[in-house]
């Protein structure tokens, strides 16, 4: 599964992973639906407990993590 953040809340797809090292990872998402959609924004550091449609706050990556975006979760409604 790859966790993304869409219209500022936490959307959990299938996907497989097809490569990956330290900074990068390559997924396909699913056709159609699940499709992950060019430039979403991927979380890399999730909030816990993990629940579909929770709302979430980007936050950009920490000097030396290229690419990657960290996720503060916040109460679902």
């Amino acid at each position: 599964k790859v966790l993304l953040v869409e219209n500022g809340r936490l959307d959990i797809r299938p996907a497989k992973v097809l490569w990956t090292e330290a900074s990068h990872v390559i997924v396909r998402g699913g056709d159609g639906d699940g499709e992950i959609p060019s430039g979403a924004t991927v979380v890399t550091t999730p909030p816990s407990p993990l629940v579909q449609n929770t709302r979430v706050r980007e936050e950009p990556a920490k000097a030396g993590s290229e690419g990657d975006s960290s996720v503060g979760g916040e109460s679902a409604e």
